[in-house]
């Protein structure tokens, strides 16, 4: 159970606003009249309704990031998956959780998902900027293949914990005195660049079979609560895996993976990681979450954890968000 602050300047239907959070296992601990654009930290995270049904303006926008530590596009972007002309923000003020959004039911019911998923930062984990890492501007054509196939290549039969130890059980060696660009395959979408180049250290991994992947490190590759994810390409078949999740295993998956994420059927999967099979049958997995899936039908990702499916929004946007969760949590 969430518990919630809401603040709103017009005239609201609360008991319509209560119904749909209570849904959703989000209950009220306060609700005020004010302005929704001032940000006053709480114990509690905070819904600013707007007024404009549209939600931010632009100038709205800049300002409030402005005063924001860090900024959520990928739970943004998991809000508005069926609103997706509606322009809000997400972001971190010190400990709390700031949600601007228009008095939208879509919108209001999608909060639970996302609360869901919220974790505080730490203070001491870094506090870089990434709000130029916008999902909705990105280009259509990426280079960025959907591909997974139900033939398992051998993996690590132990389950090391700690990202060098997952390296090593996986036959690679780091060299972290090399510094290598941002994949070609990633460079095309912007934000999926932006959120790579927030990356504080870059390093080759080598594997026995002569394949090399980059890792990034967030902020750095030393920090014992660093992110770090493992990046690899093989003609447009990208596997991304954050390595700092082991042992559990989350990535997006690739069938010239180098054998950490598991490569079985969507059916498998699904039952195995939600104990149910997917309202899908023809359709590709695209990544590997601890608790869901996400998977590719007919040029859409839809995410599914066991009880309900959700539009993702196409691969980039897809990519985007989970890169953006991943270098954060």
């Amino acid at each position: 159970m969430t518990t919630v602050n809401i603040i709103h300047h017009t005239t609201v239907n609360l008991d319509q606003i209560q119904t749909i959070l209570a849904q959703g296992k989000i209950t009220i601990n306060q609700i005020s009249q004010g302005n929704p654009l001032e940000i006053t930290d709480g114990d509690h995270p905070c819904i600013h309704l707007l007024s404009d049904s549209r939600g931010l303006s632009i100038q709205e926008e800049n300002s409030l990031t402005q005063q924001l530590t860090h900024r959520f596009i990928g739970a943004e972007t998991a809000i508005t998956a069926q609103s997706i002309f509606s322009s809000i923000l997400i972001g971190m003020s010190n400990q709390t959780l700031h949600i601007f959004i228009p008095n939208q039911k879509t919108i209001l019911g999608n909060l639970s998902f996302v609360l869901s998923q919220f974790h505080p930062i730490q203070s001491e984990e870094s506090t870089h900027d990434i709000s130029q890492a916008q999902v909705k501007e990105e280009p259509q054509e990426s280079g960025i293949h959907v591909s997974q196939t139900h033939i398992s290549p051998p993996v690590p039969t132990s389950s090391p914990r700690g990202w060098q130890e997952v390296i090593k059980s996986l036959g690679g060696t780091l060299d972290t005195d090399s510094w290598t660009g941002i994949t070609p395959e990633l460079k095309k979408p912007a934000p999926v660049r932006n959120i790579l180049e927030q990356a504080g250290k870059r390093a080759i991994v080598r594997f026995e079979n002569k394949k090399e992947y980059t890792v990034y490190g967030y902020p750095n590759l030393s920090q014992s609560n660093a992110k770090v994810l493992l990046i690899g390409a093989d003609g447009g078949n990208i596997e991304i895996i954050a390595l700092h999740r082991s042992p559990q295993k989350v990535g997006i998956v690739s069938t010239h993976g180098c054998g950490w994420l598991p490569q079985k059927s969507l059916t498998e999967l699904s039952k195995e990681i939600t104990n149910r099979p997917p309202p899908k049958t023809d359709a590709t997995v695209f990544a590997i979450d601890s608790r869901s899936l996400y998977y590719e039908s007919a040029g859409t990702i839809f995410h599914w954890d066991g009880k309900k499916e959700r539009n993702f929004g196409n691969p980039n946007q897809a990519l985007s968000s989970l890169l953006l969760q991943w270098s954060q949590q």
